[in-house]
């Protein structure tokens, strides 16, 4: 999963299930987070910035 190879060495599942952030606001995240040595592709960072916005604690 791309979560998890991305984000799983510094971040748990529930970080992201806890935010309230907009679209928008986790494709910035994802982003930094790669700029910061997150090892996703382009292609991913659009569908982990997707996939981490329907996690939204409002959208269950």
């Amino acid at each position: 999963m791309v979560f998890e190879r991305g984000c799983g060495a510094c971040h748990t599942t529930e970080t992201p299930l806890s935010k309230r952030k907009s679209l928008e606001d986790w494709r910035r995240t994802v982003k930094v987070m790669r700029e910061r040595g997150a090892k996703i592709s382009d292609e991913e960072e659009k569908m982990l910035a997707e996939y981490l916005y329907e996690l939204r604690p409002d959208k269950r």
